[in-house]
């Protein structure tokens, strides 16, 4: 998988059931994540007074299926 188009490590993934999960730490920006199968995203953050989580790529135009 890529993250803006480097490699995210395999070393930050962990199995979770059937599935590979992997938290990366990104700026706050947009970013274009890429694979070779599919996958989900989960865009999370917090502050000392607020929270938030959401699907990303909701807005996303080339989507492959």
């Amino acid at each position: 998988m890529l993250l803006d188009g480097v490699a995210v490590p395999g070393a930050a993934f962990v199995t979770v059931g059937a599935h590979e999960v992997a938290r990366v730490p990104a700026a706050d920006g947009v970013h274009v994540l890429e694979g070779d199968a599919a996958f989900g995203v989960l865009v999370a953050g917090y502050t000392t007074v607020d929270s938030y989580a959401y699907p990303g790529g909701l807005g996303d135009r080339k989507s492959v299926v």
